[in-house]
């Protein structure tokens, strides 16, 4: 199959690829500031975002990179902006990336495409990501954990990409510098986890000929990571948090960690693999263009293998570190290094799938897979279309509510009613308790001289 068929049978992942575009940005327009978003809005406020972070490093959040670049882009943000501008430049920023990453692995492959190629891959890159993530709404649409585990993402792509080059000048070396440092300083099962792997590759590499820049450049992002992870690690904040959170005990450690495995391979994994193998059709059809011009001695087999194992340990070390810090699975957020590889790995198998023609079934009902996919698509964009309108009216209307009462110095306790669903956004609801978090963020940031509650009978609420 030559390349004009892949543009040409690239048709309905083009439609794909807009309909793609279309869900994310309706989610986005209709996403609200929530709980963290508030406290980290307030904190640039009354600090300024230098001294806000400085705050969050010594008090509870010592992932200062991502804490420092959530800051800033709430320097842009009030209570009554549109955060879908945010959510665009997450986009872009992450297709940039991938973009670029594509375009150095490939060169180092010695396998020439166009530009549109590389675009239109990175692009489906970004959407099986989007598939493999196992809490969306936190992961790319709320602000402060999307500047710690999405944009995390982007920068560890672009830190590989800059230690690919065959040259290693001194811009080069400061890009891998600020990549790797934020990295380290925004996540540490993805800081750990990057350190393991690129230690790999550096080893890998300095045992290859002629290869020795780029081990170099790994050596360096690792270098780097290192040190923004160090830089966490010794954060007040970081002993505080630790102090809040149970020690269960060793062995019972082990016993959550294996629940937790076991827990992601039956509930979590098949469905999210199954549809992120459709959704990299793309990058099959790449890779049976190149069936006649790129060879590769390992069977599929072999790399599948090879690509399950790392996989597996991935898996296992990152439930591990998650483990050991929190005595629990974590939020889902916390997989994102799992997500990340998981998207990684399905990419390349799919693309090796294709150099090697295999699975001339999936080849022959291509187009069917692409309709389903195209449908299902569709099917789930109105379906949070539905919702999310709903949900954004009514947050806009508590907190016009809120705001009214301040002004008229109510100071009753106030009962609300619960939000809609908020569809795959992380919703901005409380609860019944006035001294929980989520109840306590809302009232300081609101400034309101009363207390507020949820109230779950509707009895006295508005």
């Amino acid at each position: 199959m030559t390349e004009k068929n892949i543009l040409k049978e690239s048709r309905l992942v083009y439609l794909t690829c807009f309909l793609f575009l279309i869900c994310y940005c309706l989610i986005g327009f209709y996403n609200r500031l929530s709980h963290d978003d508030l406290a980290y809005l307030q904190g640039v406020n009354t600090d300024g975002i230098v001294n806000a972070t400085i705050k969050n490093y010594n008090s509870w959040n010592t992932r200062w990179a991502g804490v420092l670049m959530a800051n800033t882009v709430f320097s842009f943000v009030t209570i009554d902006s549109n955060l879908l501008w945010f959510h665009v430049l997450s986009l872009v920023f992450l297709f940039l990336s991938a973009s670029f990453f594509l375009q150095k692995v490939l060169i180092k492959f010695s396998i020439s495409t166009t530009a549109l190629q590389i675009h239109l891959l990175a692009i489906y890159f970004c959407i099986v990501f989007f598939a493999c993530t196992f809490s969306i709404g936190d992961v790319w649409f709320w602000i402060n954990a999307s500047c710690m585990y999405l944009w995390n993402v982007c920068f560890l792509l672009l830190g590989v990409s800059f230690a690919l080059n065959p040259k290693l000048n001194l811009l080069n070396g400061l890009m891998i510098w600020v990549c790797g440092i934020y990295v380290g300083g925004s996540s540490e099962p993805f800081a750990l986890i990057s350190l393991f792997l690129l230690a790999t590759m550096s080893g890998i590499f300095f045992s290859l000929k002629n290869q020795k820049t780029v081990a170099f450049g790994f050596m360096l992002l690792a270098v780097a990571i290192l040190l923004g992870f160090l830089i966490s690690c010794m954060g007040k904040g970081m002993e505080l948090r630790s102090s809040a959170l149970p020690d269960p005990g060793f062995l019972q450690k082990q016993f959550i960690f294996l629940k937790s495995m076991v827990k992601f391979f039956v509930f979590y994994f098949p469905i999210r693999v199954a549809i992120a193998f459709i959704l990299s059709i793309p990058f099959y059809l790449f890779g049976r263009s190149l069936s006649d011009s790129f060879k590769i001695q390992l069977s599929l087999k072999q790399i599948a293998v090879w690509s399950a194992i790392t996989f597996l340990i991935i898996v296992s070390a990152s439930f591990y570190i998650i483990v050991y810090k929190m005595a629990e699975a974590g939020p889902e957020r916390a997989w994102t290094v799992i997500s990340f590889y998981m998207g990684i790995t399905i990419v390349v198998l799919a693309f090796f799938a294709g150099v090697k023609k295999k699975f001339d079934w999936l080849n022959n009902n291509m187009r069917s897979l692409q309709i389903i996919t195209i449908s299902s698509l569709i099917l789930f964009t109105m379906w949070q279309s539905k919702l999310l309108p709903a949900y954004a009216m009514a947050y806009d209307y508590r907190i016009s509510y809120l705001n009214q009462l301040a002004q008229k110095k109510y100071t009753e306790c106030v009962y609300v009613r619960p939000l809609p669903t908020s569809g795959i956004l992380h919703s901005s609801e409380i609860t019944a308790d006035s001294n929980h978090f989520t109840n306590y963020h809302l009232k300081e940031f609101l400034n309101l001289p009363f207390t507020v509650v949820l109230d779950t009978t509707n009895k006295s609420a508005k």
